[in-house]
C-alpha cells in the first residue's frame, strides 16, 4: 500500500496478562478467542504477529483460512 501512496501506520500488538477473580475467590487468567474475517491478505501481518505472541507466551493457536496462502 505504501507503494500506492497510502500512509501506513503500524504499532506493536501485545496483550497484557491480567488475572480475574471469580465469585468463589479463585484467580484465573481469561482465555481469549479472536475471529478475523477478510477476503484478501489484509491480516497477513497480523497473523504473523499473533503467531509470534502465541510462541512467546507458550499458548496454543489455531489459524484457519478458506483461501490459499499466497506468500
Amino acid at each position: 500500500m505504501r507503494a500506492e501512496g497510502v500512509v501506513v501506520t503500524a504499532r506493536p500488538l501485545r496483550r497484557r496478562r491480567r488475572r480475574a477473580r471469580l465469585d468463589d475467590g479463585a484467580a484465573v487468567e481469561p482465555t481469549a478467542v479472536v475471529l478475523l474475517f477478510s477476503q484478501d491478505q489484509d491480516f497477513a501481518e497480523l497473523a504473523d504477529e499473533v503467531r509470534a505472541i502465541a510462541r512467546e507466551q507458550q499458548r496454543w493457536l489455531k489459524i484457519a483460512s478458506a483461501y490459499a496462502r499466497i506468500r
